[in-house]
Formats: C-alpha cells, structure tokens, sequence
C-alpha cells in the first residue's frame, strides 16, 4: 500500500507522532492491525481513535475521531483567551 506524504505530515500533527519514521510506523500499524469500512462510500481503515482514509490503495489522509470536537474546544479556548486579553486592564 502506498503512503502518501500528505498522509505522513497528517499522522505527525493529528497523531503526535515525534518524526516522519514513527508515523510511518504508527500507519503501517494500523493498516495491519485496524478494521476496514467504508463511510459515505470512502475506504477507510480505523485502529481505535485513528483512522486512514484510503482511494485506489492509496493512504491519502490520517483523521483522529472525534477531530471536530477537539477542533471546536480549541477555537473556543483561542476565542476566550482573545476576549480576556481584551478586556484585560494594564
């Protein structure tokens, strides 16, 4: 199976992986190890909360379940700490 450098630079951000070798490490494990499925007719193979999104044999993405969430706390953090920076008196 081919593993996309998108892939790669996705597994090392989303999964915290330390370098490009302990990433392509972590995808080859869940390619061996993960449960095929296919959600809205994509490919993907899923190892608890890590998930690689697959087109013709290829692994083009690394998405963490429940990434939309984490997302939407982290902008509200970002957003409150702006606000109290604000509002914030010398």
């Amino acid at each position: 199976m081919v593993i996309t450098d998108a892939a790669i630079r996705a597994a090392r951000t989303r999964w915290m992986e330390r370098d490009d070798d302990s990433a392509i490490r972590a995808i080859n494990l869940v390619i061996q190890r993960g449960d095929r499925s296919a959600r809205h007719g994509r490919p993907r193979i899923q190892l608890g909360t890590r998930v690689l999104h697959l087109i013709e044999n290829r692994v083009t993405d690394a998405t963490v379940t429940g990434m939309r969430h984490a997302t939407n706390l982290y902008r509200r953090a970002k957003r409150d700490a702006r606000e109290r920076r604000k509002g914030a008196t010398p």
